[in-house]
């Protein structure tokens, strides 16, 4: 999944960050055939873009590389839960 999301990613231009610094914490709710249902920002990274107008770009970066996707492929098949 994160090279999917990676191969689609564009680093927005840095202002005063460095790069390898910034973490986007998302949660990607998937349908069984990979495509994507929703995408929700997690709360952390809600919190820090609200109070940081530097960090927003990477959230909206993060979101449209996902949206790049559309459809995920090659997912793990879904298991059994150990008992």
């Amino acid at each position: 999944i994160w090279k999917q999301i990676y191969d689609n990613y564009t680093i927005p231009p840095a202002q005063d960050l460095m790069v390898n610094e910034i973490i986007v914490q998302l949660r990607i709710d998937l349908r069984q055939d990979g495509s994507i249902s929703k995408i929700i920002v997690k709360e952390t990274s809600l919190k820090k873009a609200k109070s940081d107008p530097s960090y927003l770009p990477y959230v909206e970066a993060a979101q449209r590389a996902i949206r790049k996707v559309g459809k995920f492929k090659k997912l793990p098949q879904k298991t059994k839960p150990a008992k």
